[in-house]
């Protein structure tokens, strides 16, 4: 179900309760979208009518469900929100985001609306407000921009040609905050396969500042950041599985070995080309028995893999 009408009535999509906002017509649609069986539905409407209860008119209720993320435009945020449960007895006549710190705007007749940036759009947060011919309702609570972003960087491996070591994965940038959490996905095994064996990496543990802007973010397979024997991961790391050579080789029965990636993210343009410094600050290592060489993990960064692996690409996209 849908309102046709959303300035009048609004309706729940899976239950069709409807909610009136003001006197008018009020046109319901509803649709069928079809499946393998069956062909989709023709769009049906019906059209109620919201009476006037004769109350005074005051400011409408506050925009409900407010959230924000980073345009497809360059430079711009979309602001996405639910009209106010409570029209204050008059149609909504519009919408306005006001920007915090305060100095981007925007404004509508529905959501979402786009708010443009003077350069890129980091740092601010945005609220929404609904007006009525009585005024304005209060400002709705702050939504910081989040976007999703898919993620692939590749480390070109000499000695296992054609296979290279890639991660693949996927991670939330908060804007307003210039964080990003949620860094997941899968590092393959170059040394193994075709198909690589592919080893899962679910815990963000670390996110660094590389000191002019960018942030070096690094997701592991285990919940800890130790991956070589002299604990955490340190690129120039001899490359020794944590805990050698007293603790058991991960290949063995009831041994384990961690795995991590580390990715450089630029804030203010995820997307953006990589320069030739920035992708020589991505590292990966690999300390699960598939990716080991006796008890040396594999790794790759500029300078000195395990294998001669060095990063060579790194490619972002929105989700």
């Amino acid at each position: 179900y849908s309102s046709l009408t959303p300035a009048i009535c609004t309706v729940q999509t899976s239950s069709g309760v409807i909610t009136s906002l003001a006197p008018g017509n009020c046109s319901i649609a509803a649709n069928q979208p079809g499946d393998a069986n069956y062909n989709a539905a023709a769009q049906v409407s019906q059209t109620l009518t919201v009476a006037d209860s004769g109350a005074a008119v005051t400011p409408p209720g506050v925009p409900t469900a407010v959230a924000a993320s980073l345009g497809v435009v360059a430079n711009t945020v979309e602001v996405r929100f639910v009209g106010p449960a409570v029209s204050g007895g008059s149609p909504i006549t519009g919408y306005s985001v006001v920007s915090s710190p305060v100095g981007l705007s925007g404004s509508g007749n529905a959501s979402p609306i786009r708010v443009t940036c003077p350069t890129d759009c980091t740092g601010y947060s945005f609220t929404v407000q609904a007006s009525n011919k009585a005024g304005a309702s209060a400002l709705s609570a702050p939504a910081e921009v989040l976007t999703d972003y898919q993620i692939k960087s590749t480390f070109f491996e000499p000695d296992t040609q054609p296979q290279d070591t890639i991660f693949t994965g996927s991670f939330t940038l908060n804007s307003t905050t210039r964080t990003v959490t949620g860094l997941s996905g899968l590092l393959t095994e170059s040394m193994t396969g075709p198909p690589m064996i592919t080893v899962p990496l679910t815990y963000q543990l670390a996110s660094v500042s590389d000191g002019q802007g960018g942030l070096l973010v690094s997701s592991f397979a285990l919940n800890t950041t130790n991956v070589y024997s002299e604990g955490g991961f340190a690129a120039n790391s001899e490359g020794f599985y944590y805990g050698f050579p007293t603790a058991k080789h991960p290949g063995a029965p009831g041994g384990v070995g961690n795995a991590f990636v580390t990715v450089y993210i630029n804030p203010a343009d995820p997307t953006a080309a990589l320069t030739t410094a920035q992708i020589n600050q991505l590292v990966y290592g690999d300390c699960y028995p598939g990716g080991m060489m006796g008890d040396t993990c594999m790794t790759g960064y500029r300078g000195r893999g395990t294998m001669g692996g060095y990063p060579v690409a790194q490619v972002i996209t929105r989700r």
